[in-house]
């Protein structure tokens, strides 16, 4: 079992015709720091979205680094579509990648608790070579903050 934390900083809105772009770091542990076989690690990713259909279709790309401490430094990557069929449900299929090693390959279920505020997902992973493939599941909460800053008003109109 692993913990980890994250934070997330959106650096520019998405929207129809422009670019999002967000900062993402974080940090993982087994056991709250008691190692067990699986080591602490430390990452960095930085993530492009494209709204492709506004608010049903959505594009993101990811590229970070990752440190383990028992291994050297590596690259990764993620491709991932997020479809959004019904206001409050989102369909989420990616694939994703550390080093060279064979890519992770994930489709998940997301739906909103508490609009702007809780999600809550279910994903099944597959990863490893095609001969030994592992899978499991994972379940996530995600809270929200309110947003650090908004869009500027004119108090003079």
């Amino acid at each position: 079992m692993e913990y980890s934390a994250e934070g997330k900083v959106l650096l520019r809105p998405g929207s129809t015709h422009w670019i999002g772009v967000v900062a993402v770091g974080g940090i993982g542990t087994s056991r709250f720091g008691v190692p067990r076989g699986r080591p602490a690690t430390v990452f960095e990713d930085g993530v492009v979205s494209q709204d492709l259909l506004p608010g049903t279709l959505t594009a993101y790309q990811n590229l970070g680094w990752l440190q383990s401490e028992n291994s050297p430094h590596q690259l990764t990557w993620a491709a991932r579509l997020d479809w959004t069929p019904l206001n409050r449900f989102t369909l989420i299929g990616e694939i994703y990648g550390e080093g060279r090693a064979d890519p992770f390959l994930q489709a998940a279920l997301r739906t909103v608790l508490l609009s702007d505020r809780i999600e809550a997902d279910v994903s099944l992973t597959r990863a490893g070579p095609f001969d030994a493939r592992q899978t499991w599941v994972t379940v996530g909460l995600t809270f929200m903050s309110t947003p650090l800053y908004g869009p500027e008003t004119d108090d003079s109109r």
